[in-house]
Order: C-alpha cells, then structure tokens, then sequence
C-alpha cells in the first residue's frame, strides 16, 4: 500500500517537511548526546504526525568487533508472531503481505557509530534521510514480505515433519523469526551495485527534500563497507539452515553445541528486538540454564518428546487396522506421483512451487518413515508394511526426482501494472 493512498490521515508533503525539520534537530541533538531521551521522543512524536504510524526509536550500543549494522526498522513482535504462524500454516504470499501492510507499530534501531561519526561523518539530515529511506522500504514496497515468502517460506515447506513439529511450539517458534529478521536492516557491507540501484529506485526521501542526502550517505557507506559482500537470499537461508539443523540436533540427541551457540548469538547481539527472540528461545527451550552439558540435555529430552509425539500423531494418520498384533499401514498410492509431476508442470510462481514442494516433502517424510521400519527389526515387529523395500525405495527415488525438478522451476520475476520491480541480491535495507 502507498502513503498516497491512506487517505485523510496522511498529511501533504510541505507540512510533512516541518515536522521533519524536527527531527533533523532532535538528530543535531542526540549526535552530541546519544542517551537523550526527550531528543528520541521528538523524533518518535513528529515521525508518527508524518505517516501516522507508531515509531520507537532506540540507540543501540555496539558489542566488540560487531559489524556496523547502521540502522534498521522492525514491525511490532505481534505483527511478527503472526507472519510466522502463517509460515508454519504455508498460507499463500498475499496473507503475509496483507498483515505486513497492517502493520501500525515499527521499531528504529540506529546502531550508535551511525550517528556519533566513529566510522563515517553523517549529518542530522542524513540521518533523517536514513529514516525516511527505511521507512520507505517497509511501508511505501512489498519488498520485505516478498522476500519473506521467496525464502523462509520456501525453506520451511521443505523441512521434514518432525521438524516442524517442533517449530510449532513455543521458543523453538522464535527461532523461525531468525531468518525474517536478517533482512531487516541496512548492512554496511552491502554490494556496490545493490546500492547504486537504491539511488535510483529511492524517490520516498527525494519527495520529502531528502534526495541528495540519502544518496550521498549511502555512497559514504558503501565505500567503507565491508570487503564481504552479502547475499541477502543466501545470508536468510543460511540463517533458516541453522535453525533448522539445531532442532535436529536435539530431536536426535547428537548435540552439546546448540545451547553454546545461541548463547554466543545472544551475548553477541546489540539489537533489543532480536534479543526478545534469543531470550524466549532460551527460556523455553534451555529453561535458562547457564550450564551447557545440562541445558543441552534438557533441551534434547523436550525436543525428543515432541517429535515422539509427532510420530505418535504420524503413526495413528498411516495405520488402516490391527493384523493380529500388529499394526497394518497404509499403502502408498502410485497416482500421488503423477499429481506431483503434474502440479510442477504448472507451476507459475513461488507460491506454487512452495506448495507442491510441502506436499512433496510430506509423501517423502511418510516413504521414510515405511523405510526406517523396515530397516529396523525391532519396528518390523510391530508393523505390516503393504509394500516391499524395492517398491519404497523406487517411490521414493521418484519423488525426490520431483522435488529436484520443482526446485531447477525458473519463476519469472513479477510484474506489477507493467513496473518491473527488480529488488537487489545484497541489498535488503
């Protein structure tokens, strides 16, 4: 949805510019005192008369050898709880874009090297002009929840069952967040080429007289950023890679690290509104134990019982009838395959392609399952598989052939009333 069309409440541009000369002198103001409360409610009050939207601003203190994360706006933890039940739901992309879009309280982060000029002199008016260009990628473009579903959704419909079990309960939910939240801020070591796109494509602070401020600020921190340049889809999945693989590594009681490594996360973290996700995730999942060996133990006990309770669930989905002492499952059906091949053929956007790569998993999750049986004396005992391991192993070679070819799917980039919006890999500010 665009400012321009949310209608009375929107003020026009020239009285927008006054409160907004409030806050270039609110910024003059917290350059000399970063900790001055009445300074960050002045920008807070004038930013919500501009878009009236809620903001809250907050300086974040640098921890040692951090990256400068220069600035970055969040929606409210509401908002995010909700986007991340819908991802867990696999609902379809406009559902998380519809409760981005109705979004009303956002969070500024303003790591404090951005504003005390420890690395790059920046000016009051670029530091609204960082403001306003945020404010624009995350209320004026879809840009965000876009990339959501292009990447954490896409990820998540291709975890096993069990894993995603145990994301639907609380603390190990958190961790889906982890991923969403990567995108969510200017990175100082952004690709040159994404950034000189955002000159072009930035017109939200140019129609507030921020135009050559954003964009002789964001050349200043494209030159002294990092060597390192970041993949934004790969930086979300690798973060999606991580989580998935802790909830793995304590649903098979093969990890000591886990605990260690959210904690390293956690102690590393200069932002308050990841930190609300690193706590709940070690409140409900580590019970707060500062001792490693004994939450990781705690921990992987709790995951086993949910996944135990997954296969519970799994197991009474998938038996037809008692044979005698022994549980009777249910056939895999050959035409499952064809409808598989038939829905990759028509798949036309990410949405599809998640979908049927979901139902894909789920038939790959249930062949395993048979699998593992059968390999298994002590379960063989207890079940009637109405297949041999050649047929389970052929099925399952054919799936995984489909998934495969979903994954190899091109999907043409969108185009919206004939405006190709390409959005630069390396630059999700």
């Amino acid at each position: 949805m665009k400012f321009s069309e949310k209608g009375a409440n929107l003020m026009n541009v020239e009285a927008s510019k006054m409160h907004l000369e409030k806050v270039d002198a609110a910024f003059e103001v917290l350059k000399k005192d970063p900790d001055n409360a009445s300074a960050i409610k002045t920008i807070e009050k004038e930013l919500k008369l501009v878009f009236d939207d809620t903001f809250y601003l907050a300086i974040t203190k640098a921890k040692m050898k951090d990256p400068w994360s220069v600035m970055a706006v969040y929606p409210s933890k509401a908002t995010m709880d909700k986007i991340v039940e819908s991802i867990m739901k696999e609902e379809p992309v406009p559902v998380v874009r519809n409760l981005w879009e109705k979004n009303r309280e956002w969070y500024i982060e303003i790591d404090i090297r951005t504003l005390v000029d420890i690395i790059i002199p920046i000016s009051a008016r670029q530091l609204t002009g960082l403001v306003l260009h945020e404010i624009g990628h995350v209320k004026e473009s879809n840009a965000i929840p876009n990339r959501i579903a292009k990447v954490v959704k896409y990820q998540y419909a291709q975890l096993q069952g069990k894993v995603k079990m145990v994301f639907k309960t609380p603390g190990y939910r958190a961790m889906v967040a982890m991923p969403i939240v990567d995108t969510m801020s200017i990175k100082a070591s952004a690709k040159r080429k994404g950034i000189e796109q955002e000159f072009e494509a930035d017109a939200f602070a140019e129609k507030y007289g921020y135009g050559t401020e954003i964009a002789n600020v964001l050349e200043a921190i494209m030159n002294r950023s990092s060597a390192i340049e970041l993949d934004g889809d790969a930086s979300m999945m690798e973060v999606m890679h991580f989580v998935s693989k802790a909830v793995g590594d304590l649903a098979e009681r093969r990890s000591r690290l886990t605990h260690e490594s959210w904690m390293e996360l956690m102690e590393s973290n200069s932002s308050p509104y990841i930190g609300e996700y690193y706590k709940e995730i070690l409140e409900c999942v580590y019970h707060n134990y500062t001792d490693t060996t004994e939450a990781s133990l705690i921990a992987e006990s709790g995951t086993r019982k949910i996944v135990d309770k997954y296969y519970s669930q799994f197991e009474s989905d998938h038996y037809v009838e008692f044979f005698g002492l022994k549980k009777k499952l249910k056939p895999l059906k050959p035409y499952e395959l064809d409808y598989i091949a038939v829905e990759i053929d028509k798949i036309r956007t990410h949405s599809d392609k998640m979908l049927i790569l979901s139902y894909a998993h789920s038939k790959l999750d249930i062949v395993d399952y048979y699998i593992s049986i059968m390999k298994n004396p002590k379960f063989a005992k207890k079940y009637v598989i109405p297949h041999t391991m050649e047929f389970l192993t052929e099925y399952r070679s054919r799936v995984q052939n489909s998934i495969n070819k979903a994954l190899n799917t091109r999907i043409d980039d969108p185009n919206y009333g004939g405006i190709s919006i390409n959005y630069p890999t390396g630059y999700e500010g």
